[in-house]
């Protein structure tokens, strides 16, 4: 009984505590904006994209050739294999698994890499069209940018993401 008394108490002081205040209106509103939209369709940002296509296109030409390398080494240890004691090819054989463990683990780690250089690269992509976000802020009086992707539902006309493509285009054109 207490408890419902106290909770009551609470719920009407602070509906009185509430009404005695002015109630806030705000004058910036919400804008949206497609990140990845703006990265991918944006002259400027397909530079980047460009770029980190041509660095992927070349590791998998680099995989290729190790993995035809590697290819032809594995069949010649099957023809050593057939031909050769075990002692003889079991060394061999040790010294093609190591091999072909340290290339797997550094063609890994070039993928990695890779990636890591997408993701600078669009960190860096987004630092320098900051102030054009700002710029589009003032004007069109927003507040705040929230990700396209992190909005549930919203009115269409809330999303900044063409102004901002226009905007980066004509401010970063080659």
């Amino acid at each position: 009984m207490r408890w419902v008394a106290f909770s009551l108490f609470l719920f009407v002081s602070g509906t009185v505590n509430a009404q005695s205040f002015p109630v806030f209106e705000p004058q910036f509103g919400v804008a949206t904006l497609d990140q990845e939209r703006l990265f991918s369709d944006s002259k400027f940002g397909q530079r980047f994209i460009d770029e980190f296509e041509r660095q992927a296109e070349e590791l998998a030409e680099e995989n290729r050739q190790i993995e035809a390398a590697l290819e032809a080494e594995e069949l010649e240890l099957t023809r050593i294999r057939a031909s050769e004691s075990e002692e003889y090819f079991r060394p061999l054989a040790a010294a093609f698994n190591e091999k072909a463990n340290r290339i797997r683990a550094e063609r890994r780690q070039a993928a990695q890499d890779l990636v890591e250089f997408r993701e600078t690269r669009q960190q860096e992509f987004f630092q320098q069209v900051g102030p054009v976000l700002l710029q589009l802020m003032r004007e069109f009086r927003v507040a705040v940018i929230i990700n396209r992707d992190s909005v549930v539902v919203s009115l269409p006309n809330i999303d900044l993401t063409d102004a901002a493509i226009q905007r980066v285009d004509a401010l970063f054109a080659e």
